[in-house]
């Protein structure tokens, strides 16, 4: 019985449904209008993203949150890194959704795995 293969430092990026969903959120379209316009739901489009951020895509994270949720979302993940987000959406009472805790954890280890990233690019 072989052993698991051990996990890639990096996945291997989004799949193709991810990836239209990163080049039209490029051109413009705002996340409840990929949603709208792909018939997917808005927490999909989010995880899109977040699995494109995960993959090594750059994303400005300020077209997803601003900087009181990023100020929320910092405090509530310090020290947490238990991979199920439903304790930290708890604490925060609801009112972060799970696709943004998820893109900000995504910008966050890719933050603290790159060398001179840039705050405003994740």
């Amino acid at each position: 019985h072989a052993p698991a293969p051990a996990r890639a430092a990096r996945p291997a990026g989004p799949n193709g449904t991810a990836m239209l969903t990163l080049e039209l959120f490029r051109q413009g379209m705002r996340m409840d209008e990929l949603a709208s316009h792909r018939g997917l739901a808005l927490s999909t489009i989010e995880n899109h993203l977040a699995q494109a951020i995960e993959a090594g895509e750059q994303i400005d994270p300020r077209k997803f949150y601003n900087e009181a949720e990023e100020a929320e979302m910092r405090a509530a993940l310090e020290g947490y890194d238990e991979p199920a987000l439903k304790p930290v959406y708890e604490q925060l009472g609801g009112r972060i959704s799970y696709g943004k805790l998820r893109i900000f954890r995504a910008c966050q280890d890719r933050m603290a795995n790159a060398s001179g990233a840039s705050p405003l690019a994740c």
